[in-house]
């Protein structure tokens, strides 16, 4: 009884009215396809010999005397059949809702071993129809791929392949270049094949235009493709970054973080704009679609501007809870800077940011090495900003709060001195000059903490290429 309640539920009773439809379908452009395929066989197997009989008849060949006031209408006759056949076959393929996306080649096959047998028989309106079926052919393989591309995010796996001049990939750019080269292969071996007295497929600047479009179509689903993978599901987000207090680290239920995966999409964005489009494109033009030169252009702009955009979600992603950090870091203890305690060493906060900043440097390191100069510079930026900000309000300090200031941004030079901008050497230009003045001893004892921090931290700001091998 349970199992009878499955079948007769609401959500069974849709499955089954859905593959119904999809069976109905499948059905209608079976038919169709049969009905192309019958009138092919009739026109091809009748109409030669019916021809070769008219010949014979109209040459004296046969015993009768021929009437040649009836070889005009013999021949218009034999064209009409012709046009006959080719009304049929239009529509047949008009027919119905769902197109006859896949069969087209298989219908052009049809259709040009009809022209091979009239070969000796006038066929302009066959000649006419197979012109029409070559560029409906190129529409519905090139629709079909751009359909299959806006799947491909289903394959995604996050499976990454090393590329040493683009980090690290996944297989995406492989499966949509895979998905193309197919596409092409098809349309190679039919529509884009000219047979004896066809003419140039893309003989007029708008048909031209619309398989450069179509293409298009293709190369922007992919774009679409990389945009949606990229998306920061709450979820899937991971927080690498420290905070002094309880840890905000939660692992994944995937081996990648969604950094991790941000960065893949970047260096796919790369590849692909850099690799994998050329290629097609020389492909496509190799095969005989029309040239591809402004389609790679808008393509590459598109590209360039997800990448761009994906790149600043990282840096942002990594900047926030980092800068976040800083002040919460920085006053942590009660500490104040008016005290009169003599510092000891670089403050936590600063030893924070560094640690923060070498880890963010470690991801970029394994996964987008090429990304590491721009995207550590920017988020100095971020950094610096706010370090000077909170040393501007400060509300008082004293001496000994003047030497802890100036160690601990000493350190942050020191260390982050390769990453760090004009534009961040202005912010950390603008906290000193609100330090107040050292006497010598104390720039000396500062100097001194600073070379035993240099001496500490030795082994990790190698990582900043800060100390010279």
């Amino acid at each position: 009884m349970a199992n009878l309640e499955k079948f007769s539920s609401p959500d069974a009773k849709s499955k089954s009215s859905k593959r119904d439809k999809n069976l109905e379908k499948q059905n209608s452009i079976t038919e169709r396809v049969d009905c192309i395929e019958d009138l092919c066989d009739i026109i091809s197997l009748l109409l030669p010999e019916l021809w070769s009989l008219g010949q014979s008849y109209f040459s004296g060949d046969l015993y009768m005397k021929p009437d040649q006031n009836k070889l005009a209408e013999f021949k218009s006759n034999t064209l009409a059949c012709i046009s006959e056949m080719c009304r049929l076959v239009r529509t047949s393929v008009g027919q119905g809702k769902s197109p006859l996306v896949g069969w087209f080649p298989h219908c052009l096959q049809c259709l040009r071993s009809v022209a091979a047998q009239l070969s000796q028989i006038p066929h302009d309106p066959l000649t006419a129809l197979i012109h029409h079926f070559r560029m409906e052919c190129v529409k519905s393989v090139l629709v079909n791929a751009a359909e299959q591309v806006k799947e491909l995010s289903i394959k995604e796996n996050w499976n990454q392949i090393h590329e040493p001049n683009y980090g690290l990939i996944t297989h995406l750019p492989g499966f949509f270049k895979k998905c193309v080269d197919t596409a092409i292969t098809t349309l190679k071996g039919s529509a884009l094949q000219k047979e004896a007295k066809e003419a140039e497929l893309f003989d007029s600047e708008p048909l031209q235009k619309e398989a450069g479009q179509l293409v298009l179509v293709i190369f922007n689903n992919y774009i679409q493709v990389i945009d949606q993978l990229s998306a920061n599901g709450e979820e899937e987000q991971s927080f690498t970054v420290s905070q002094m207090g309880a840890s905000t680290y939660r692992k994944n239920q995937t081996p990648l973080s969604w950094e991790e995966k941000l960065l893949s999409c970047v260096c796919n964005v790369k590849y692909s704009c850099e690799v994998v489009l050329p290629d097609l494109c020389k492909t496509a033009s190799a095969a005989g679609l029309p040239p591809l030169e402004w389609v790679m252009k808008e393509a590459a702009g598109s590209l360039g501007g997800l990448r761009s955009r994906l790149e600043f979600m990282y840096i942002e992603a990594k900047s926030d809870p980092l800068v976040g950090t800083i002040e919460p870091s920085m006053y942590i203890g009660h500490f104040d800077w008016d005290t009169d305690l003599p510092p000891r060493g670089v403050r936590p906060y600063a030893n924070e940011i560094i640690a923060n900043l070498i880890a963010v440097h470690a991801q970029l390191e394994r996964c987008c090495n090429w990304m590491k100069d721009t995207a550590l510079t920017q988020i100095m930026e971020t950094v610096t900003e706010e370090v000077s900000r909170l040393i501007l309000c400060a509300a008082r300090m004293s001496n000994q709060g003047a030497m802890q200031a100036k160690l601990d941004i000493a350190a942050l030079q020191f260390a982050l001195a390769r990453y760090t901008s004009p534009h961040a050497q202005r912010f950390f230009g603008e906290a000193l000059e609100a330090i107040p003045p050292l006497t010598e001893a104390n720039e000396k004892i500062v100097e001194e903490l600073l070379d035993n921090y240099k001496t500490r931290m030795h082994l990790q700001l190698y990582a900043f290429s800060a100390i010279s091998k």
